[in-house]
């Protein structure tokens, strides 16, 4: 039985579904999925396999059928971490307890050792970024002991098993982790020299504003050095009517139409010139406590500015362009993108003006108790802290905005 054909095939095919792991591992990691979205969509994809490998025994020998569930929540463990790590055995258990028998509960334990020691493998070679061959069999050796589980098989099953079963498992786990541990590896420093080179492009090459990373990375060596006072929001510039403008306009400038506002509005604030461009229609700008204080008149100057006079296109009718600004909080170590997530829908905001009866304007008259000057920065120094300023305008709004 053991050379037969049909075994090696069974064998070769549940080698192959674990490799595909490689392949989620990657599009995902790769994907504009947050890190939190991917790690729980991995860990979904490694619990299908643990599923799968329930449902496709190997018989090595007459009497004996093993699988190689515990191997994808090895794995999980050391590549994925504990959120994943804990999506994935809550997949195995529910479907080991499906199955049933008198194995049930050794089985449940022994995922979980096996999630365990993948974590464990994890913490001890955190610090190796290439990790060799040598790791990857101290990872399986470190994964086998999920074997331990059979202390709580009743017997005769218990004897049964460490007779004709723990030998065959111990093999297959050190041949079949080590590969796909290797796979997985690989494709980890993949995505990580990815990363690395995409946060190496400095511009945008159609806007010529910074690329997210970037704009991180300069707004801390800023305020770092002194040259730059510590953010407290982000000022987001957005287009309007973005996708209608863009077939108003030639080919060659459809992508450049924020570059051009990137242009207008340089030197209108403080910072203008370090901005950062999400997407085909979003600008984005630190703005300091002092600014924040007089954020209403520079997003009013900034509206005003980018629609005061029509955008020339080459052997093309000049068009006006208008935006739209918003500010929201944002402090060094926080991300651009998670900051954004933050910003309620348009729909959401005209309503909360309906609602409260109160426009723009008055919001930021009453928040601001300052006169209108037609300068776009405020010197005078801050009065109040950030979190009170939005707790004001968040009073003002009142409950129906929330």
């Amino acid at each position: 039985m053991l050379y037969s054909t049909t075994m090696w095939l069974d064998l070769t095919s549940a080698l192959a579904v674990l490799s595909a792991l490689t392949i989620a591992y990657g599009h995902l990691r790769g994907s504009f999925l947050s890190d939190q979205k991917a790690q729980m969509c991995l860990g979904a994809a490694f619990g299908a396999v643990a599923w799968m490998q329930m449902h496709m025994p190997i018989e090595p020998i007459a009497g004996l059928i093993i699988d190689l569930r515990n191997i994808p929540l090895v794995l999980c463990g050391a590549f994925l971490g504990w959120r994943a790590g804990l999506l994935c055995l809550s997949i195995g258990i529910a479907t080991r307890y499906q199955i049933g028998g008198i194995g049930m509960y050794s089985g449940m334990l022994a995922m979980s050792i096996a999630l365990c020691a993948g974590l464990f493998w994890a913490r001890l070679t955190r610090h190796i970024r290439g990790r060799s061959i040598w790791q990857m069999l101290g990872l399986a050796l470190v994964g086998s002991l999920h074997l331990s589980a059979l202390v709580v098989l009743p017997e005769p099953a218990k004897t049964w098993f460490i007779s004709n079963a723990v030998f065959p498992i111990f093999l297959l786990n050190l041949f079949a982790i080590p590969i796909v541990a290797l796979l997985l590896d690989a494709e980890k420093r993949n995505q990580f020299q990815h990363l690395r080179l995409k946060a190496s492009v400095a511009l945008d090459p159609d806007t010529g504003a910074l690329t997210g990373p970037v704009f991180e990375r300069e707004v801390a060596l800023r305020v770092g050095s002194g040259a730059m006072s510590p953010p407290a929001a982000l000022l987001v510039i957005e287009i309007k009517h973005h996708a209608f403008l863009r077939a108003l306009v030639p080919v060659q400038w459809q992508a450049k139409l924020l570059g051009l506002v990137r242009v207008r509005i340089q030197g209108a604030i403080e910072n203008a010139d370090v901005v950062c461009s999400l997407g085909l229609s979003r600008l984005v700008i630190p703005l300091s406590v002092d600014q924040l204080l007089g954020a209403g008149r520079i997003q009013q100057d900034i509206e005003r500015l980018v629609h005061a006079e029509p955008f020339i296109f080459l052997n093309q009718q000049p068009n006006q362009v208008a935006v739209e600004t918003q500010v929201v909080p944002w402090a060094i170590g926080q991300s651009v993108e998670g900051a954004l997530h933050r910003l309620p829908s348009k729909r959401s905001r005209k309503r909360a003006l309906r609602r409260c009866g109160l426009e723009k304007e008055l919001i930021d008259g009453l928040i601001l108790s300052e006169p209108k000057t037609p300068k776009t920065s405020v010197s005078e120094p801050a009065k109040h802290s950030t979190s009170a300023l939005f707790g004001k305008a968040a009073l003002l709004m009142g409950p129906g905005s929330r």
